[in-house]
């Protein structure tokens, strides 16, 4: 198939199809990157789904107040507060702070609320008290579930490093999240993120994915005039296993310090890196990984 410009029919843009069991946006693009296209060793997951951000998501205000999305204050425990990272907030590589909170419930999918009543019980009468906001909500998949249930959650969502990508912007910046007042930062469902429980696996990832071939593979294969560009499919096609095979050590270095800034006080370590290399070569290790 092609592409033309509209008021110059015969001056084509780009062609875009099938390239083997691939379907590409841009197969000239495609031809020089199409030996990242496979599947990921990693899973790809979505943010925290609740459908009631004004009662679920929490700022803290210029008083340091926490107040929801009604600008009312709220005085709950701490607990179950959890940093907020939107979509829209990932911007730029690197996120260290943010004022947005969100509560969340449940540990993973199907979890029983009551403990919250028992446990916390001004988080409890909070919730009570909208549950004319949340009892509401339409979607099916909140059906014959425990009250104040959310999707996206499970064992992944509490890992303490995220590398993530929002789905909306047409140019790909994944961010790496660290954890924010000693607690994982949580995303939105607008967001798609790779879970990990140390640091060094979720930097090196980071750099591999902010990488030039990474930039120039991913708009070979989506539309970028879709409403949302990045979904978990078109991730879950980048193989960082066949881009190491292309980017070294020295490169690794290369990407981290020509970024707009050096973000952390982190010196790369070449035997971190092989044992990251070693790990994405380990069956048990990336069945582990898909286990999040």
């Amino acid at each position: 198939m092609h592409s033309f410009i509209f008021i110059e029919p015969k001056y084509q843009i780009k062609k875009y199809g099938w390239v083997g069991d691939k379907f590409v946006s841009d197969i000239e693009l495609y031809k020089g990157y199409e030996y990242i296209d496979g599947k990921s060793p990693f899973l790809w997951r979505q943010g925290l789904k609740h459908d009631a951000s004004m009662i679920m998501v929490l700022n803290i205000n210029d008083n340091n107040k926490l107040i929801n999305g009604f600008q009312e204050d709220i005085d709950i425990e701490d607990d179950l507060l959890y940093p907020l990272i939107k979509g829209s907030d990932i911007k730029k590589p690197f996120i260290k702070d943010t004022l947005n909170k969100v509560i969340v419930t449940q540990n993973s999918l199907n979890d029983d609320t009551e403990y919250i009543r028992l446990k916390y019980p001004k988080t409890w009468a909070y919730l009570k008290y909208n549950s004319k906001y949340l009892d509401k909500r339409k979607s099916i998949i909140y059906k014959d579930k425990p009250k104040f249930s959310m999707f996206g959650i499970g064992d992944y969502a509490f890992k303490p490093y995220k590398v993530a990508i929002s789905g909306f912007y047409k140019k790909p910046i994944f961010s790496l999240i660290l954890p924010i007042d000693r607690k994982p930062v949580m995303l939105d469902d607008t967001c798609y993120y790779l879970p990990y429980g140390n640091f060094k696996d979720a930097f090196f990832s980071w750099i591999l994915l902010n990488s030039e071939e990474v930039k120039k593979f991913l708009p070979s294969i989506v539309f970028l005039d879709s409403k949302r560009p990045y979904t978990k499919e078109i991730l879950m096609r980048i193989d960082i296993n066949n881009l190491l095979e292309k980017i070294s050590y020295d490169k690794i270095c290369e990407i981290y310090y020509n970024m707009p800034k050096n973000y952390m006080e982190y010196e790369p370590d070449e035997k971190d890196f092989v044992e990251y290399i070693d790990s994405l070569k380990s069956t048990d290790k990336q069945l582990n990984l898909l286990r999040f």
